[in-house]
């Protein structure tokens, strides 16, 4: 069954991974030691990401050291951030490409990056980021079928904006791939 996922993200500028895990001990966050992911995003052109369009679909394999594959499948809903995802573990990474390819997409950016996650509660991720080419990031993804998601997501964002003040913490409405795709 499809989940609606809704995130708000913020670039950091000058501060290393450490700093912002630092200046938000605060919320009492059990991050995860650092992880290093490979996105590898799947649409029908580059436009789709781009664009984004509500109702345009993206797919993405993720691999991550000593954990299977993940193929994510995600429909964008009234903005980029803001879609519906389904997820499923892959045994074969590599047939799950084959599958998106005989699908009609196509390989368009592959996103790497180290990423610190801890749970804020039961729909709530607050992860720590550091994207090669693009830097550093908080993200705060809300994973529900309610509608409530939106006012959650900025009481979320507005707890840790509050954590950061002072730090240089631009909004960013794009995804990874996007940003990738215009840097």
């Amino acid at each position: 069954m499809a989940e609606r996922e809704v995130e708000a993200k913020l670039r950091l500028t000058g501060l290393t991974v450490p700093a912002v895990l630092e200046l938000l001990s605060p919320l009492a966050l059990k991050f995860s030691a650092e992880t290093q992911q490979r996105d590898e995003v799947f649409a029908t052109s580059a436009d789709v990401i781009v664009k984004a369009l509500p109702g345009s679909v993206v797919a993405r394999i993720r691999s991550e050291a000593g954990r299977p594959a993940v193929l994510t499948v995600k429909r964008r809903r009234r903005h980029e951030l803001d879609r519906d995802e389904v997820e499923v573990t892959v045994s074969d990474a590599s047939a799950a490409r084959e599958c998106l390819e005989l699908l009609g997409l196509s390989l368009i950016v592959v996103v790497e990056k180290r990423r610190h996650t801890a749970k804020l509660d039961n729909d709530v991720t607050v992860l720590v980021d550091d994207v090669r080419e693009l830097g550093i990031f908080v993200e705060i993804e809300v994973l529900s079928e309610e509608s409530a998601v939106a006012e959650y997501l900025t009481r979320t964002i507005s707890e840790v904006r509050k954590l950061l003040d002072g730090v240089v913490a631009t909004p960013e409405t794009r995804g990874y791939d996007h940003l990738l795709l215009r840097s």
